[in-house]
């Protein structure tokens, strides 16, 4: 794991603790990563939705009508 060093505001500090205590963590870095983990495994989701649906979209112009 590589450690890396963020400069937040007041209320975004704020915003972290009131979500660590609404998650039950231990720490704000552990509700950082939390976050974050949740918000690239969603855009890769995401990202995987869209090259599916571009896949079937080619494929059915591909089809002979």
């Amino acid at each position: 794991m590589k450690k890396i060093t963020v400069a937040i505001t007041e209320e975004m500090e704020e915003a972290l603790e009131a979500e660590r205590k609404k998650r039950l963590l231990s720490s704000v870095p552990e509700v950082a990563r939390v976050i974050i983990g949740e918000y690239l495994s969603s855009s890769k989701k995401d990202i995987n939705k869209i090259v599916a649906e571009a896949v079937m979209d080619y494929e059915s112009r591909k089809r002979p009508k």
